[in-house]
């Protein structure tokens, strides 16, 4: 095995330990909203039935802080092995909502 194989291999395991410790992004689920400035209405909406809606790079978004049904505060992720492929290649480094809790972004 190369050295660079094996470096990546323990980042790859260093990575998901991280993951598995953190577990922010299976705490909330964020959904941006198409917008317009004709659709105050469309906010105004989402807002009434109790919806939290942020605006980050001028696109809002629908804030919903719920915990993922497959997600276990005390052990991690019930499905890690079998979860879907949107679980898989997510990466909280880049996701404005949750990159500053981010295990995996600060290294910790």
């Amino acid at each position: 095995m190369s050295w660079i194989k094996a470096q990546n291999d323990r980042m790859a395991l260093d990575n998901s330990a991280r993951c598995l410790k953190c577990m922010e992004c299976c705490k909330i689920l964020v959904i941006p909203l198409a917008y317009n400035a004709d659709n105050e209405a469309m906010l105004a909406f989402y807002k009434a039935r109790g919806h939290e809606i942020q605006v980050k790079n001028d696109i809002p978004y629908i804030v919903l802080k719920e915990n993922c049904p497959h997600l276990n505060l005390d052990s991690g992720c019930n499905i890690y092995d079998n979860r879907p492929e949107w679980c898989r290649i997510y990466d909280g480094r880049f996701d404005p909502f949750v990159r500053e809790k981010c295990l995996w972004n600060n290294g910790r």
